[in-house]
């Protein structure tokens, strides 16, 4: 199955947010992170820095402000 690690990057450092995410909705001000069992966890004023597909993971980051 594929199921991808989210990670929050602040200063060159990534931290695990998530493991085994099954979804991710993204809307203006939040972004949203679902495993298949159900767990859920909302972010705001974070945006997507890199999704790596063939690695399953993704990097968030916070949004710049004014943007």
């Amino acid at each position: 199955m594929c199921l991808s690690t989210v990670y929050v990057e602040k200063k060159g450092k990534r931290t695990v947010v998530m493991e085994e995410a099954a979804q991710m909705r993204v809307k203006d001000d939040w972004i949203e992170i679902s495993q298949l069992l159900g767990e859920t966890k909302r972010l705001e004023g974070y945006q997507i820095e890199a999704i790596d597909f063939l690695n399953h993971f993704v990097v968030l980051k916070l949004r710049e402000a004014g943007k």
